[in-house]
């Protein structure tokens, strides 16, 4: 059988009742609170690395469908935060960003202040 992009693209309820970090025993109050700190993350980045708000809104979105098939036990939601704003930014071509973006990934990861 062949899939396409459409098939996947809607979740039925049960996917997003049972999800991956629910399994792993993280409740439904730390999972919603897990989600908005990286969405908090990625809005805080963006406005820091001075992107287009569709490149914040494309990671966040990301994060989210990251979220909906792996766990949050096994994924950390700093690094997964930073890749979606990388990866966004390479969707929505905002390309000139793109170097700021890793070097803003390791100040989350590190703490030195590297993006301006």
């Amino acid at each position: 059988m062949i899939y396409t992009a459409i098939d996947t693209f809607y979740l039925a309820e049960e996917q997003l009742i049972n999800s991956p970090s629910w399994k792993d025993g993280i409740d439904e109050v730390t999972e919603t609170t897990l989600r908005i700190y990286g969405c908090d993350l990625i809005q805080e980045s963006g406005i820091l690395l001075r992107l287009p708000q569709a490149v914040m809104a494309t990671s966040q979105v990301l994060l989210h469908r990251f979220y909906c098939k792996k766990s949050f036990a096994r994924f950390n939601v700093n690094s997964v935060a930073a890749s979606c704003v990388w990866f966004a930014s390479k969707l929505e071509e905002a390309r000139e960003n793109q170097g700021r973006c890793l070097l803003f990934s390791t100040e989350w990861n590190v703490g030195e202040k590297t993006y301006l």
